[in-house]
């Protein structure tokens, strides 16, 4: 049998991003307008581990953008 799991989620403190990279041995998040492959998201950038590009934390609108390349990258 499987199972469905769905998480809704608002990004909306900075502090809380940075503090969870440090927890995670990520590096720092960088505020700024950052390319994802064919767009552009402005926000926290986070660098994930075999990524090739951050996810990006609106904390404005609370939205994350990310480009995971359909999966391929990492989980």
């Amino acid at each position: 049998m499987s199972h469905l799991v769905q998480i809704q989620t608002e990004v909306r403190d900075p502090l809380a991003i940075r503090a969870a990279c440090g927890r995670l041995a990520l590096p720092e998040p960088v505020l700024g307008e950052t390319k994802l492959f064919s767009s552009m998201a402005v926000g926290w950038a986070v660098q994930l581990p075999e990524w090739r590009y951050p996810v990006v934390c609106d904390v404005a609108t609370a939205k994350i953008a990310f480009d995971n390349f359909g999966g391929r990258w990492n989980d």
